[in-house]
Parts: C-alpha cells; structure tokens; sequence
C-alpha cells in the first residue's frame, strides 16, 4: 500500500442510536476533505447521507437528527490560507433531518445547538454575529492638531473591555417548523 491510499480510508465517528433501537447516525470522515453524515434505519437498511455532516443528535422521540454541517474544506483552507479574520472565514451550519419525511431543514452561520434530553419537540440554536461589512474609509482630515501632553499627575482611564453583545438564539419547533427568536444573548441552557 502506497502512501495514496491513505487519502480515501474514512472512519467513522459519532455513533448515535435511537432510544427505540431503529436509527442509527454516524459521521463518515475521510482522511483530507469533506465527510457526511449517514442515517441508517436498522429495520429497513434504508440509508440518507447528508454531506459535511457531523456531531448527530437524534431527539428522545425518535423523530429528527439535528446535527452541524461543516463548511466546505477546500473554502476553509483558502480562507485560511489568505489570513482571513476568524469572523469572515467559514462557519459551520445546522441541519435539522425529519426521520419520517427525509426532508432537510438547513440553517447558516450557527455557533452551537442544543436538544432536550427528554424531548424531541424543540431544539435552540446560537447564531454567529452577522459579517460586518467594510465602513467606508473617511476621506483626508485637514490639519492634524498637535497632541495636548497630559499634565503632570493626570491619569489616563483604563481601557474598559468590550461586552460580547451577544448574537441571537432562535428556539426552533421541529414538527411545525416554527422559530422564535432572542436577540443578544451571550449564553443558553436547554434543558
């Protein structure tokens, strides 16, 4: 085996089984480049497989599989690669599965997610702060004026740190696919 090989090998990672014994999720991770998440119904053998998903939970009713979608692996590299600032490189998103219809519920840019242990009927997700947009650059000022040199035992303020304003959490019910959303909030407990 030559050294080539070693690039299609993946392995799986985050095993997840339903509380009923019917699903199964898994990560399936390549050794460079993007994975997928597999959903498996161990009844049937019928397989859904969402790319660049990772970190599955399914909900204490058997009934969804939240879960965070990474973002593209070729996007993060170039942006890293080009030295962008942590908050214009790539984030991670969210995918929400319905176990019985097959459909997706996708959201962007989300910092982390949170599912009930005991209930499948919500689940609260943090978004990350939105892209600031370049400000304008202020045209030429005239003259500058000379500093004032501080007098003798005055003292300078400490600089007092910025509050982490927060970014909003959106409480998601998963059945009617209805949200409710919280702006500024820093930290969330879901219980």
């Amino acid at each position: 085996i030559s050294y080539d090989a070693y690039d299609g090998w993946r392995t799986i990672q985050g095993t997840k089984i339903s509380r009923d014994g019917t699903w199964l999720a898994y990560a399936l991770t390549p050794q460079d480049g993007d994975g997928e998440l597999v959903v498996r119904n161990l009844k049937t053998g019928a397989e859904t497989r969402q790319a660049r998903g990772r970190d599955a939970v399914i909900t204490a009713d058997d009934k969804f599989v939240v879960f965070t979608i990474a973002p593209v692996k070729a996007e993060a590299d170039k942006a890293k690669k080009e030295k962008k600032k942590p908050e214009e490189q790539p984030k991670n998103g969210l995918g929400v599965l319905n176990l019985a219809t097959g459909q997706v519920f996708t959201a962007d840019r989300v910092k982390s997610f949170k599912v009930a242990d005991e209930s499948g009927a919500f689940a609260a997700y943090l978004l990350e702060a939105p892209v600031k947009k370049p400000e304008a650059k202020p045209e030429a000022k005239p003259e500058a004026k000379p500093e004032a040199k501080p007098e003798p035992g005055a003292e300078k303020k400490p600089k007092e740190k910025k509050k982490d304003p927060g970014t909003e959490l959106v409480i998601r019910d998963l059945a009617a696919g209805t949200e409710a959303r919280i702006a500024e909030v820093v930290e969330y407990v879901w219980a």
